[in-house]
C-alpha cells in the first residue's frame, strides 16, 4: 500500500480553522478586555484642580495681629476657595482678624483689617462694643472713650451711677472694619492704645461689656 497525500480540503487541513473558530470567542473577548483597559486612563477624571490659600493653623481670636504660625498654605478645591481669599503670606503677616476663625478655615480679605497706622509708642488694639449702631458713625482718626459695664447690668442705667467705668481715654480710632455685619459679640472697632490702655482694654473686654464715647472735639475729624 502506498501512502497518498490528503486531498486539499481534507480532514488535516480543516484542523487549524476550526481551533480559530474554536477560540475565535476567547480571542475576541481578550480583545475587547484589553481596549477596555487602554481606555480606562483616557475616560478617568483628571484629578481635580486646586488653588494654594491661606488656611488658619489653629483657632484664632479676633483683633490679634497674624503671625507667621497663624496661618498656613493648603490647596483647596477650585470651586470650594471662597471669594477674596488671601494668597500670600505677606497678605495676612501683620493684620488684624475682625472676627474669630476656625482651625482650617480660610483667611479672605474682609477678616482682616491693617495694617494700621500707629504712632510710635502706641499698639493697635481690638475693642468690640455691643452698640453697632455707634460703631457705624465712627472714622477713623476720631477720639474716643472707651467704657466698660458689668455684663449683668446693660447698659440702661447712667454712665454716672458707677454702673460703667472709663478704661481708655482719648485713644484714637484705627478704622471701623465691617460696621455693619456686627457678629453677635458686637462691632469690633481698632484704636490706637499705649500699653497700659492695651491691658485694662484686653482685661475689661474679656469680663465686660464695652461701649465707646465720642469726644465732640472730635467730630468731624478726618
Amino acid at each position: 500500500m502506498t501512502w497518498q497525500r490528503p486531498a486539499a480540503g481534507g480532514p488535516l487541513s480543516s484542523t487549524p480553522r476550526m481551533l480559530l473558530a474554536r477560540h475565535r470567542g476567547l480571542l475576541a473577548g481578550s480583545c475587547a478586555g484589553v481596549a477596555v483597559l487602554a481606555a480606562l486612563p483616557v475616560l478617568a477624571p483628571g484629578p481635580e484642580p486646586t488653588v494654594p490659600v491661606l488656611v488658619a493653623a489653629r483657632d484664632l481670636r479676633w483683633g490679634v495681629p497674624l503671625g507667621a504660625d497663624d496661618v498656613v498654605l493648603a490647596d483647596l478645591p477650585v470651586e470650594s476657595v471662597p471669594d477674596g481669599a488671601l494668597t500670600e503670606m505677606s497678605a495676612a503677616r501683620g493684620r488684624l482678624l475682625t472676627s474669630p476663625v476656625r482651625r482650617g478655615e480660610a483667611i479672605t480679605d474682609v477678616r482682616v483689617v491693617g495694617p494700621a497706622t500707629v504712632e510710635p509708642g502706641l499698639l493697635a488694639v481690638g475693642v468690640r462694643i455691643a452698640d453697632a449702631g455707634m460703631a457705624s458713625v465712627l472714622r477713623a482718626g476720631a477720639v474716643v472713650d472707651v467704657l466698660a459695664a458689668a455684663r449683668d447690668e446693660g447698659f440702661d442705667r447712667p454712665v454716672g451711677l458707677g454702673t460703667a467705668e472709663v478704661v481708655a481715654s482719648g485713644v484714637r480710632v484705627l478704622a471701623v472694619p465691617n460696621s455693619r455685619r456686627a457678629s453677635l459679640d458686637g462691632a469690633l472697632v481698632l484704636v490706637a492704645a499705649n500699653e497700659a490702655q492695651a491691658s485694662r482694654l484686653a482685661a475689661a473686654g474679656a469680663t465686660r461689656h464695652l461701649s465707646i464715647a465720642l469726644r465732640t472735639d472730635s467730630v468731624g475729624s478726618p
